[in-house]
């Protein structure tokens, strides 16, 4: 499962990808827009299968 953490300055929600180990294109530092239903994971605030958009570079 691939799993990563959004953080948009003032929390963050972690995204969980069943059955991905990688996205292509996607990767650490990369600014995304995700859309999915939010629930808690245990403690954790969790979209599981998120859809996402890439939108900038972090660098940009």
């Amino acid at each position: 499962m691939l799993v990563g953490t959004l953080y948009d300055g003032t929390a963050s929600i972690e995204l969980r990808w069943p059955g991905r180990v990688s996205i292509p294109g996607l990767k650490v530092g990369e600014h995304i827009e995700v859309e999915g239903t939010a629930g808690m994971q245990g403690d954790v605030l969790t979209i599981i299968n998120p859809l996402y958009r890439i939108i900038a570079s972090e660098n940009m």
